[in-house]
């Protein structure tokens, strides 16, 4: 159903409740037809007290004047139980009953709009931010419609139900959302408004009315302590609390509702929070890796564990491993962390990875990024890590692998002149170009393997033992290279 709030008509429902706990309500009204409506009242009861008394009553008023249109009563009701709390917090000691009474009225064209409102005696007496005994202490609620002719099918803005949410947290801050809906696409602004008292009895009438009384150290600017104070977004609706003490506090809000840039009605929820001792699932911690900086080097396959663990040993935790800058595909032992892994109470699983060339010589940093969340809970409980991978080259100074004397005799030992490594070991040495000279400039070998054996012959002769001279030059990775020396052939 529809439901909307216009401000060029007004009416006002009163209605007659006592010691019944109410901590809320608020109404919602529905144009069903030109001059038919279809109302809501709701209130929001705390179990603990008495029955809700039946019929209630709310009064329908001219908005422009004091002219008391129609009583209406009201009998019947639907009763939810809304759930409190969510996967990692639930107050158990919080507990709350929605009624709604649901009524046809029949509303003339007027073009002043009409007022309704809704009145109840009583508060609880242990509100900590107003005067909850003595008089005037009850509370009222309004809305306003514009006139039926204005637009014969417009509904008020609806506030919905009870949040899952209606609670303060002591110390902490929090945000929630209050955004009403409007079926007609009308504009919405929200603003927190000093909630009305009533006295007792709730005689019903037109305003204006009696705000509440604050206690000392509260007002309109600090309704319920703390820094920030509360406060309520006039676009989104939604409310920001840090309450500095745990009790229970009183605060009203309106909706108002814009057509074409004017304003044709509004909704006031008054309701009752309670500031508790909120203890949520604590968040899951990134037990391995403990370093954020990996050091690999090329063509190595490099292991690491990760892992995730949970206090709440019940809790399903997800994690996921995301790669920046990685031009591989990633080598994982099960689980694979191209893909998101589940767990209860913790999971855990190893990292693989065997950079190559490209990936050691590439300019951009690589970095691991490590996300974990308890499911059910909210983005509270998101944890993240980021780990810098560096992939560093075998060693670029070739002179220091390269020996200076060979024995080419047979004898099983040191026979060949090579590199002192091949392919596998340096896996980045792309080309290579090697040659040897006499002592008078002649050139006795030349290779382009890099994994060469030369056994001091030349033309299939043995070469006298003495001093020889090579050149090798070649491409290493992004760089060339070329390096001189001697070699002694003993």
């Amino acid at each position: 159903m529809r439901f909307a709030l216009i401000i060029t008509f007004v009416c006002t429902c009163a209605i007659e409740v006592w010691a019944t706990h109410i901590i809320g309500g608020n109404f919602e009204v529905e144009q069903t037809g030109r001059n038919n409506f279809l109302v809501r009242l709701k209130l929001f009861r705390d179990p603990s007290g008495v029955q809700v008394n039946v019929p209630v009553t709310f009064r329908v008023y001219n908005r422009a004047d004091s002219t008391d249109f129609t009583d209406v009563q009201v009998h019947d009701y639907d009763l939810t139980v809304p759930e409190i709390g969510d996967d990692c917090f639930k107050p158990s000691q919080l507990r709350v009953e929605e009624y709604t009474f649901v009524t046809t009225i029949s509303l003339q064209d007027n073009p002043d709009g009409y007022l309704f409102v809704a009145r109840v005696c009583c508060r609880n007496d242990n509100i900590d931010n107003i005067v909850s005994n003595g008089s005037n202490v009850g509370m009222t609620w309004t809305a306003e419609i514009p006139d039926p002719a204005f637009a014969e099918e417009n509904s008020s803005p609806n506030l919905g139900p009870y949040p899952s949410q209606g609670f303060f947290c002591f110390g902490q801050l929090r945000e929630l959302d209050l955004s009403a809906t409007d079926p007609d696409g009308d504009s919405l602004s929200y603003a927190l408004v000093a909630p009305i008292g009533s006295p007792n009895p709730a005689p019903i009438h037109f305003p204006p009315y009696s705000s509440v009384r604050w206690r000392s150290g509260y007002s309109m600017n600090n309704i319920i302590g703390g820094s920030p104070a509360l406060s309520i977004d006039p676009v989104t609706g939604i409310l920001t609390s840090k309450p500095d003490k745990i009790g229970i506090f009183v605060f009203s809000y309106i909706v108002s509702e814009y057509r074409n840039g004017i304003k044709i009605g509004e909704v006031r929820r008054d309701v009752q929070f309670e500031s508790l001792d909120c203890i949520y699932n604590k968040k899951p911690a990134i037990i391995k890796p403990e370093s954020d900086h990996w050091t690999l080097n090329v063509s190595d396959r490099f292991c690491r564990n990760i892992e995730v663990s949970d206090t709440n040993a019940s809790d399903s935790v997800y994690l996921r491993v995301t790669y920046k800058n990685l031009s591989f595909t990633p080598v994982s032992s099960s689980p694979n962390f191209s893909n998101n892994v589940y767990g209860q109470g913790g999971v855990n699983g190893i990292f693989c990875w065997t950079p190559d060339c490209g990936d050691a010589f590439r300019k951009s940093s690589f970095s691991l990024h490590i996300y974990a969340y308890s499911f059910g809970c909210d983005v509270v409980d998101t944890v993240y890590k980021e780990v810098k991978l560096e992939v560093i080259p075998q060693e670029e100074n070739f002179k220091n692998l390269i020996p200076n004397v060979f024995t080419p005799n047979n004898d099983g030992l040191n026979d060949y002149f090579s590199l002192g490594f091949g392919v596998d070991e340096l896996p980045c040495l792309e080309s290579l170009n090697f040659k040897v000279f006499n002592r008078w400039g002649t050139l006795v070998y030349e290779t382009n393997n890099t994994k060469f054996k030369w056994d001091g012959t030349f033309q299939g002769k043995p070469l006298q033992q003495g001093v020889y001279f090579y050149i090798m030059q070649g491409q290493y990775g992004n760089s060339s290279f070329e390096i001189k020396d001697f070699l002694n052939l003993l």
